[in-house]
């Protein structure tokens, strides 16, 4: 287990950079996101946190460019944490694999690190090492959510095509509806505990470790229906 707080920071800068484009959308903008320096700051603290992974006992190996007061530390797995920046960055900010759907081997695979991590914390669902901890804890589920729901619309969507072949059905497919299932059961053990059912509510926990001031109409519908689909229908 590492201190994901630096890493959290930069993508935090990242995830800013696009908040900046949707307001202006325009080339030096989206040009921004990129060549701003965030992205090499965020690979430079995930390589450093990698090492730390290996050799917690080296404090001096852990050197984040802007040190964070201790009651902010958040611990998580480094390969938990890696699978989720990159479920973020593709299914939230939407600037990985420019947008295409990820490869359901793939995914499969990165979800899998991802619930193994949640597991592994399930205490902090509980609130047991912090309100903060408890936060990102919903952050990472709600996260592999949203991913394995936008990759299980994509593939309906081109199975509505007309002439659209019907796809060979894979393990790794059966098993992405499992761990769906499995994370909808995680999130709404989140809202039983901590008594947050409306979206609105849940933005603004998200927003404390890292979420877009605004996504575009459809993007925010569909992330406000995943919430509602694996919580409020579950209930009704």
């Amino acid at each position: 287990m590492i201190d994901v707080s630096p890493l959290i920071h930069r993508l935090r800068g990242l995830t800013e950079a696009v908040d900046h484009f949707h307001a202006e959308p325009n080339a030096e903008n989206l040009d921004a996101i990129w060549n701003n320096g965030g992205p090499t700051k965020l690979l430079r603290e995930l390589v450093t946190s990698h090492a730390v992974s290996f050799t917690k006992d080296d404090v001096n190996l852990w050197k984040p460019t802007q040190q964070l007061p201790s009651e902010h530390s958040l611990e998580s797995s480094w390969s938990g944490i890696t699978a989720t920046m990159e479920l973020y960055m593709h299914s939230v900010l939407n600037i990985l694999n420019r947008g295409e759907p990820i490869e359901f081997q793939l995914l499969y695979h990165v979800a899998l690190i991802t619930k193994e991590d949640i597991w592994n914390t399930r205490d902090d669902m509980e609130g047991n090492h912090g309100t903060r901890r408890q936060s990102l804890w919903l952050w990472k589920v709600f996260i592999g959510l949203l991913a394995l729901s936008k990759r299980q619309n994509s593939l309906m969507a081109r199975q509505m095509k007309p002439g659209s072949d019907r796809p060979i059905e894979s393990p790794s497919k059966a098993h992405i509806g499992v761990i769906y299932e499995w994370l909808c059961d995680c999130a709404r053990g989140w809202s039983m505990t901590t008594k947050i059912r409306l979206w609105k509510d849940v933005k603004a926990v998200l927003t404390t470790i890292t979420w877009p001031i605004e996504l575009p109409g459809d993007v925010s519908d569909h992330v406000a229906n995943v919430w509602n689909k694996s919580i409020l229908e579950r209930d009704a």
